[in-house]
């Protein structure tokens, strides 16, 4: 039997598997708020404590880079390493997966309830497959097809440099160089990017912002103003200028960045939408904005037109690294 887990920075899920069952049907899941415990160790002690059943491998999704099997939480004060986990009695092996890796490795399993499609297109058998994932950060995986099976990798592209496609978007970067050295993509395409575009049209159009929106900003860490924006900007009646236009400008960088991706991989089997805003913005994802701008370019634009598009509406790190660990129980079985 196995332990996966989604580890994140605020919370941590946890669930139990028999070698022959489904990744999408746990023996049994627990949650955890992630910082009323000391480390992940202390968390899996309860949960093994819990359930009381004989597990002997444990496998992590955790938000960050994996480097020689060590990891450090970027909202947690933990440091997460295969050799150094303190291993409960029974668990033979312990492995890390960056959780934009565990997403991708999510694919070959979801279920038709588990996406939305905002553009069919057309899959081409065995072809490239990549995640990007607005959330707090801009995640960015790929799957590719090794002859027998698809395999997921990792990547940081969300910290690839910012490539405007507009002259607002040039107007937007030349912002934001003043007020640092690298704009990243994430910088403008993410929850901590979101309130940069936000600030960038209030100072640039010189609107003056929303006393509820002000208000609702209060005491709220910067990057969970994204959620206020967005809120806002979706309102049926009377949104407010400055986040709606914000809404339009990140759309187009999302689409913009989108086919980006795409281009790099070849992901002609399809693209996965992931993440807290994707989630929260699905009902406009598929009005043509965003692919307006995931299609502009150039001689490529005939070919990202074929390339299927899919909004993921699963918890698909859990999914994903159950379905690795099972497949790998399976292979040393």
């Amino acid at each position: 039997m196995l332990i996966a887990g989604d580890i994140g920075g605020t919370k941590t899920i946890l669930a139990a598997y028999a070698h022959d069952s489904s990744p999408s049907k746990p023996i049994v899941q627990r949650q955890y708020v992630s910082a009323q415990y000391p480390n992940l160790e202390t968390i899996t002690n309860e949960f093994l404590n819990e359930v009381n059943l004989p597990i002997h491998y444990a496998y992590f999704a955790v938000a960050g880079p994996i480097i020689n099997g060590t990891a450090k939480l970027t909202n947690l004060p933990w440091k997460l390493s295969e050799q150094g986990f303190q291993r409960p009695p029974g668990i033979f092996s312990i492995r890390l997966m960056n959780d934009l890796e565990a997403i991708a490795n999510s694919i070959p399993h979801l279920l038709p309830q588990d996406i939305q499609t905002i553009n069919t297109g057309k899959s081409q058998s065995n072809g490239a497959k990549a995640v990007i994932a607005p959330g707090t950060g801009l995640g960015q995986a790929y799957l590719a097809w090794d002859g027998h099976e698809y395999r997921a990798h990792a990547s940081e592209g969300g910290h690839a440099s910012f490539a405007p496609h507009n002259d607002q978007e040039v107007q937007l970067l030349q912002y934001l160089w003043k007020q640092m050295k690298h704009v990243s993509v994430e910088s403008v395409c993410s929850g901590i990017g979101v309130p940069n575009i936000y600030d960038f049209v209030k100072e640039s159009q010189q609107l003056k912002e929303k006393p509820e929106v002000v208000s609702n900003f209060e005491g709220i860490p910067r990057s969970e103003r994204t959620r206020v924006i967005f809120d806002e900007a979706l309102k049926a009646d009377e949104p407010d200028a400055i986040c709606s236009k914000t809404l339009v400008v990140f759309l187009n960088i999302l689409g913009a960045e989108t086919g980006n991706l795409a281009l790099k991989q070849l992901a002609t089997s399809g693209i996965y939408l992931s993440g807290g805003i994707a989630m929260h913005l699905r009902s406009v994802l598929g009005d043509g904005r965003f692919m307006q701008t995931f299609v502009e370019k150039g001689r490529m634009s005939e070919m990202l037109q074929q390339i299927p598009i899919h909004i993921m509406l699963t918890r698909a790190a859990l999914l994903g690294v159950a379905g690795y660990g099972l497949k790998e129980l399976y292979r040393h079985a």
